[in-house]
């Protein structure tokens, strides 16, 4: 298949997590009552765009994958909204091309999302505006002018209109037609300008996070302690306290916690109502008081994780970026 296109819309974590693969995120929802996420997709060779919308305050955390570039056109409501604790302003263009996820949506948040697979090829026109966008290994906003946010803006707006017009008797070309067009307005935004760096810099404390997270999507219960996990990873405890409190205002102990609840309550909707039982995914993420356990998902996400489990038709959830 030359593109694909579609909508999805959820108001579950774990299936807005699974519908963002391959980027290894989880999502935390502030406001459970009011949460919902809508997802408006076109991916072609080389390059997704989306259109992504929070209703309910929430954060994104973990790690992104390799060779992605994700440059991002915040449209709407960015109170309360930043990337590595750093505001957004609605005439900024993102790229981000950095170690450590960690987004903040305030209610009603919206974004443009052009998605960039860095080992595809592209035309040779397109070279410049790629090493630029990549030779940097943090968050940046892009300094340009106003029109030109207004233009890049109105490009994907305009190209996930098509999308739905591409009749397959002329695919090769109209799919050639829109990246041609979506790699214009992009260089337009970069070229002549260059990057600023935001003020979030890099340091031990945000290395001792991104550390932790990929140990802990391999090794999520090889430690007993936090002195103990910090001695499998190689970081000082107090270095890493202060990049956690930094990051996600809590203690290691909190955040880890969150991390084991956020990973049952994954696999409660992966396994669906007839194949496992609450108690025994409960235990298989070191919660071995299930009264306790069952109070603090409920906590979390707004029901019991037997109330997950009994979900019994959840909705299909789209492989969003590039395969």
């Amino acid at each position: 298949m030359l593109f694909e296109r579609g909508f999805f819309s959820s108001n579950h974590a774990s299936e807005i997590e699974m519908a963002l693969k391959p980027w290894d995120v989880q999502l935390e929802i502030n406001d459970p009552i009011h949460n919902h996420f809508e997802l408006e997709y076109l991916n072609l060779p080389g390059m997704s765009v989306y259109r992504e919308r929070y209703n309910g305050t929430s954060q994104l955390i973990g790690v992104p994958p390799p060779n992605r570039l994700m440059i991002c056109a915040p449209v709407g409501n960015l109170e309360q909204s930043s990337i590595l604790n750093d505001g957004l302003l609605n005439d900024q263009v993102y790229a981000t091309n950095f170690d450590l996820l960690d987004i903040n949506y305030g209610a009603n948040h919206e974004n443009l999302v052009i998605e960039i697979d860095l080992t595809h090829k592209f035309e040779n026109g397109f070279a410049l505006p790629l090493e630029k966008l990549t030779s940097q290994t943090r968050q940046f906003a892009l300094a340009q002018s106003t029109a030109d946010v207004i233009h890049l803006q109105n490009t994907l707006r305009n190209v996930l209109r098509l999308g739905s017009q591409i009749s397959p008797s002329r695919q090769l070309r109209g799919i050639s037609a829109i990246s041609i067009e979506i790699q214009a307005a992009l260089t337009q935004v970069v070229i002549p300008n260059d990057l600023a760096p935001s003020h979030i810099g890099s340091s031990a404390a945000v290395r001792a996070v991104k550390t932790m997270l990929e140990h802990l999507h391999t090794h999520l219960l090889d430690w007993s302690s936090v002195s103990e996990l910090c001695a499998n990873i190689g970081v000082q405890q107090r270095t890493l306290e202060r990049g956690v409190r930094a990051q996600f205002d809590c203690t290691v102990v909190q955040f880890l916690r969150k991390w084991r609840l956020t990973a049952a309550r994954q696999r409660l909707v992966a396994i669906g109502p007839n194949e496992g039982k609450v108690s025994e995914i409960a235990m298989s993420f070191g919660f071995f008081d299930l009264g306790r356990f069952a109070s603090a998902y409920r906590t979390c996400f707004g029901e019991y994780p037997s109330e997950t489990l009994a979900a019994s038709s959840r909705q299909a959830t789209p492989l969003l970026l590039l395969k």
